[in-house]
Order: C-alpha cells, then sequence, then structure tokens
C-alpha cells in the first residue's frame, strides 16, 4: 500500500476479514482499506479477543485505512527493547491497530488525499471500546 498498488485480500494469508487467531498468521504490517462510509458516523473495523486474559478490543472509526502491526521486529535488535518498569519487549508481543489516511498518498496522485487547508480541516474519529468477553 505504501506505493500505491492495492492487494486483493482474496486468498492473502493475511486476510482478517474473518476471524483469525493473530499467533498462527505471518507477523503483520498492513495497511487494510475500509468499505466506504454511506454516513459520517464511525463504523467497526476491528475487533481482538484474548482467550486467555478474556479481554476485548472493538475499534470503529472515520478514516479509510486500518493499519495492523503485529511488533514482529521488537527484541531482536541486538540491544533489547525495553518498555515500563525495565520489561523487555518480545517479538509479536503487541499488536497496533492504528485507523488513518493513505500514509503515502502525497507521493501517489492515483490514492485519495486528505489535503488540509484553512476552511477544510481535519476531522476524524477513532473509538477504541474495552471490554471483556462477558459484556
Amino acid at each position: 500500500m505504501a506505493t500505491g498498488p492495492q492487494v486483493s485480500l482474496d486468498g492473502h494469508p493475511q486476510d482478517l476479514r474473518t476471524a483469525q487467531v493473530l499467533g498462527d498468521l505471518p507477523d503483520i504490517d498492513l495497511s487494510y482499506v475500509l468499505e466506504p462510509l454511506p454516513t459520517s458516523a464511525a463504523r467497526p473495523c476491528a475487533q481482538l479477543r484474548s482467550d486467555t486474559s478474556g479481554r476485548t478490543l472493538a475499534v470503529w472509526t472515520t478514516e479509510p485505512l486500518l493499519q495492523v502491526y503485529t511488533a514482529g521486529q521488537l527484541g531482536v535488535a541486538e540491544r533489547p527493547d525495553l518498555g515500563k518498569w525495565g520489561v523487555r519487549h518480545r517479538p509479536r508481543s503487541a499488536v497496533c491497530l492504528e485507523p488513518q489516511h493513505f500514509p503515502n498518498a502525497p507521493n501517489c496522485p492515483a490514492l485519495p488525499q486528505n489535503t488540509v487547508a484553512p476552511g477544510r480541516p481535519y476531522r476524524a474519529t477513532t473509538v477504541y471500546r474495552f471490554g471483556t468477553v462477558n459484556d
């Protein structure tokens, strides 16, 4: 997606349109194009569930893309990646869900542009809903 061409998810090993166990998939660092919005209201774009902890996360957004990153490069450098309280980050120990516009659009005129100008402010809504399996 960074250079403009869009790849079909049909048969792709990282097709997340149906429930998947992220640990069973190859490392992910992709932008997923979301369905166009019929209104200006946020629509659901992602759901995560941990069977171990019972935690859930639902993401709603008005943005056209969802960047998904499963952190396969954490902790593989010569020096360890350390987080709060000195906790070592390990490969695939995190997942990032980042609703956004096409990141390379200024360099790819064929992509939808997000131009911000006087009288045309940037407006977007993203909601992260945390819960538990029993909610």
